[in-house]
């Protein structure tokens, strides 16, 4: 197992797909801060409260670009690594993995490296751009009302008594979702060995979950929503991570089970 997962680690975090996006991802956020970031905390209309890291962290996702990159989060975590059993299954490859681990140990092997690059890909630039962010701009002691989270959001208080654990704490769910989209991609290269179906899969179930929370009235259950760290009213933290691991395991039996028979065939 341990040589295989190494290998697929490799594959996913060395691949142009995975390095190109991250690099493009990274290179936006530079460009945010200095184009974006500094003019606005250079006009005469912001006060103190509103030039501190975790203010402008909050406003830049919610506006702009960045708001758009989280409604496309689906598109995005597929690019480094979900298609890769598709790819394999297509060109033979998998015959020369066989050989070298069992089928689960690489179905395995496969499902974790695709979740990591996922996650990875989208986490880290928004990590390294609050980190930055603490580095340009004082951190003041915020006060109830400064910042534009609806009241009754998740983690309301933790962004106030201590901003740092509350920017770990989205980094933290949007990394297991993030995964967990890529992982969904992962397995619709089961059924196909188009790439471009497999990328389109978690978008299509993404767009249809938010669809159907926005008609019945509970935008709460919804991933599109409860993943911004400018928060939802009523999210309950029980049932995100309860969804998250029920998703998970559902996708993983999937993948396992119906992957081996595949190979099978």
């Amino acid at each position: 197992m341990d040589s295989i997962l190494k290998f697929e680690l490799s594959r996913a975090f060395k691949g142009m797909p995975f390095l190109i996006s991250l690099g493009l991802f990274m290179l936006y956020m530079i460009y945010n801060i200095l184009f974006e970031v500094i003019p606005t905390a250079q006009e005469e209309y912001m006060t103190i409260d509103s030039i501190t890291p975790m203010y402008l962290w909050l406003n830049v996702n919610e506006t702009g670009i960045l708001r758009t990159i989280f409604f496309f989060m689906p598109l995005l975590v597929v690019l480094p690594f979900s298609w890769s059993y598709a790819a394999d299954n297509h060109l033979n490859y998998t015959c020369f993995l066989y050989v070298r681990a069992k089928k689960k140990k690489y179905l395995l092997a496969k499902f974790i490296a695709t979740f990591l690059t996922g996650g990875i890909l989208f986490v880290f630039p928004l990590l390294v751009h609050y980190i930055i962010l603490t580095c340009l701009f004082p951190n003041w002691p915020a006060h109830y009302g400064t910042f534009q989270v609806i009241n009754g959001s998740l983690m309301i208080d933790l962004l106030y008594s201590n901003p740092i654990l509350y920017v770990l704490f989205y980094c933290l769910i949007n990394f297991l979702y993030a995964g967990f989209l890529a992982v969904i991609g992962l397995s619709a290269g089961l059924f196909t060995s188009k790439k471009y179906i497999v990328c389109l899969v978690p978008f299509f179930i993404w767009i249809i979950i938010s669809a159907i929370c926005e008609f019945a009235g509970l935008n709460n259950w919804s991933p599109e929503r409860f993943l911004r760290p400018s928060g939802v009213k009523n999210a309950s933290l029980i049932f995100i991570i309860v969804f998250w691991i029920s998703m998970m395991y559902i996708t993983l039996t999937v993948f396992l089970k119906v992957g081996n028979k595949h190979e099978l065939n």
